[in-house]
Formats: structure tokens, C-alpha cells, sequence
């Protein structure tokens, strides 16, 4: 009877482990992590042209870097109108970054989280980027000294070419010139050549047509020297814009060290 007793004991208790077995090996084969719900978020949702705004990742739940990976095979930062920015690779993984934008408008924000080539995540904000100051993001009674250096401004949504300003203050007037410089391998001659027109399309672009252009070359150079204060020696105007505040030109001129025309961008306060 005891031996009896003794057997059935050692059954429940062999079926009991494989029952607790069985409920462990459940637990373990549960599916993956969920997904991690990432948002976009803008440090200010107002800014003007050439002010550096500021974007961050965030969830309303933790997550580390590693939940970000399980979820996602890529994140994409992308504003339509200017293009995309990859915000993680194998070995990189970007939680917050910074973007000038170069003109005014109400800009579409929008983050996209891809598993398996498509979209599973998405999420948008607005960014109104405005114009209302002098030029390029400056009031002319602000620039009271001239700049140390030149200024970059951010552009991780291009990967084309990048625009610099530098001011001077000279003989009681305010001056602002603008550059464009390449980000791509290609010879310095090439892109000079090239930035011309960039520079004539953007401040087309803000400012429409020019007010005096090469069609009407003597008259160009008439208003060149009796518009502008600060003239480059050597400079030769390509077009002028007129605008309610300021005076703008395009000219070429022959960089000392170089053999190739550049181009430039030089504005100046209307004067009385």
C-alpha cells in the first residue's frame, strides 16, 4: 500500500513539472517587443529664415536604443518640399538635430518608421518659417560691428551645397554677403560656375524677378555704383534686386588665389 502511495506521488509531482514547464516555455515564446510609437517634436513651432530650429524624438512611453532597432529598419526625417534625412544607421542613431530653412513658408514635418520597406509609423508637425525681417533672417539696425567670421547655417536635408553669410559694419553702413560652397566632390571651378545660379534662384525666389539685369548692361553698372557703398574692386554686377528695404546684387569677380570667376551675393540697406 505504501509503495502504492509512494508511485502516485512521484506522478502528480512529474506532471505538476511538466505542467510548470509547459507554462514557462509559453512565457518564452511570447512575440517580440511592441512597436515603440516615436513622435517628432520641434522646439518652436514659429521661426524665421536662417533661424536655427531645433527637432527632437520623444515617446509618451521609455525606450532605449535597442527597442529602436527591434521596432524600426530605419527612421526618416523628411520635410517635402526640401528633402530627407536619415536619422539612423548600423552605427549611428540621431535623437535630436537642427535645420535652417531658406525660405518662408508653412513647412510639413513629418518623421516615417519603416520595418520591412514599408511604413509602419508616421507622425507630423508644422513649422511656419516667416520673413519679416530686413534680410536673410537680419534687421540692418542690429549690425552695429562686423562679424569675426563667417556663419554656416544647417542643412541636413541637402546633401547639395551649403549657404554662408558674413556682415560688415564699414563707414556707418551695414553690409550682408551671401555665398553658396559645394558639399558634393567636385572641383572648386565647377561649382563656382554652378553657384551662380543658385544664388540668382534663391533671392529670385524671395524677392521674384531683379530689377536691373545685363539686358540693359549700362544702366546695371549705373545703378551698381550709385546703389552700393561697399563695392568689391573688380566686381562686375550681373543683377540687381530693389526691394523695400534693401538693395541687392549678384556680381562676379576673380578670387586672388584663383584662376575661375566666383559669385556672390551683397545687400545693403536702402540709403537716403
Amino acid at each position: 500500500m505504501k509503495n502504492l502511495i509512494y508511485l502516485i506521488l512521484i506522478s502528480l509531482f512529474a506532471s505538476s513539472c511538466s505542467d510548470s514547464d509547459k507554462i514557462l516555455d509559453d512565457d518564452d515564446s511570447k512575440s517580440p517587443n511592441p512597436l515603440v510609437k516615436i513622435q517628432v517634436k520641434a522646439k518652436q513651432q514659429t521661426g524665421n529664415i536662417f533661424e536655427l530650429i531645433q527637432f527632437d524624438i520623444y515617446s509618451e512611453s521609455s525606450f532605449t536604443l535597442l527597442d529602436i532597432y527591434d521596432s524600426y529598419d530605419s527612421l526618416v526625417w523628411t520635410v517635402p518640399e526640401v528633402g530627407r534625412f536619415h536619422l539612423f544607421t548600423d552605427h549611428s542613431f540621431t535623437w535630436r538635430w537642427s535645420q535652417n530653412f531658406f525660405l518662408p513658408s508653412k513647412y510639413k514635418s513629418i518623421l516615417l518608421g519603416y520595418k520591412d520597406n514599408k511604413i509602419i509609423q508616421a507622425d507630423t508637425t508644422y513649422i511656419d518659417i516667416l520673413d519679416d525681417k530686413d534680410f536673410l533672417g537680419l534687421n540692418w539696425k542690429d549690425i552695429t560691428e562686423s562679424a569675426p567670421h563667417s556663419t554656416g547655417y544647417a542643412n541636413v536635408l541637402s546633401d547639395d551645397h551649403e549657404l554662408g553669410t558674413y556682415y560688415v559694419f564699414e563707414d556707418n553702413t551695414p553690409s550682408i554677403d551671401l555665398s553658396s560652397f559645394t558639399r558634393k566632390s567636385e572641383d572648386e571651378s565647377v561649382f563656382a560656375k554652378r553657384s551662380e545660379k543658385i544664388l540668382f534662384n534663391y533671392i529670385s525666389s524671395l524677392y521674384t524677378k531683379p530689377t536691373y539685369t545685363t539686358s540693359t548692361n549700362d544702366l546695371l553698372t549705373e545703378k551698381y555704383n550709385q546703389l552700393f557703398k561697399h563695392k568689391k574692386e573688380g566686381a562686375k554686377p550681373l543683377a540687381i534686386w530693389v526691394t523695400d528695404k534693401s538693395n541687392i546684387v549678384l556680381y562676379t569677380f576673380k578670387e586672388d588665389f584663383a584662376d575661375y570667376y566666383s559669385f556672390r551675393i551683397h545687400a545693403e540697406p536702402k540709403h537716403n
